[in-house]
């Protein structure tokens, strides 16, 4: 595989991860739309008892904030990758070309708590493309 290929494949996954992160926060978006729509269908109908409102309230929040810290979770694991691809790629390159995630601070504070929790490890020399093949591709351009 030539060191371009490999180029490639890690700006392939680069931006698949980015539209997994966009998507995600539409899916956040819709969550949020979908919970107002159910208390405003809730909080207008007279036959449903007080009591009933509330417990359905409580069990549609419960339900949404549940699914909107799981994406959250997910686009917090999906930046730390873009980060790291982005560190690499600048890393190579010699300068910063991508910097979508590296400059973002809510990135940062993801990565931060996600190593906390140990589900992710501290980026230490990802060997994504090998150094010596790489500095062989930037010197042939």
């Amino acid at each position: 595989m030539t060191p371009q290929e490999k180029v490639d494949i890690i700006m392939h996954e680069y931006e698949t991860l980015r539209t997994e992160i966009m998507n995600r926060c539409k899916n956040r978006q819709t969550m949020l739309a979908f919970l107002g729509a159910i208390a405003a269908f809730v909080l207008t109908r007279p036959d449903i008892l007080p009591e009933s409102k509330i417990w359905i309230a409580v069990g549609g929040f419960i339900f949404v904030f549940f699914f909107w810290c799981f994406d959250g979770f997910l686009i917090g694991c999906c930046s730390s990758r873009v980060h790291e691809i982005e560190r690499r790629v600048n890393e190579l390159a010699g300068e910063k070309l991508l910097v979508w995630e590296t400059q973002n601070m809510f990135a940062k504070k993801w990565r931060v708590v996600l190593r906390k929790m140990r589900l992710i490890q501290p980026a230490k020399n990802p060997s994504v493309i090998e150094p010596e093949t790489a500095a062989a591709s930037h010197e042939s351009k």
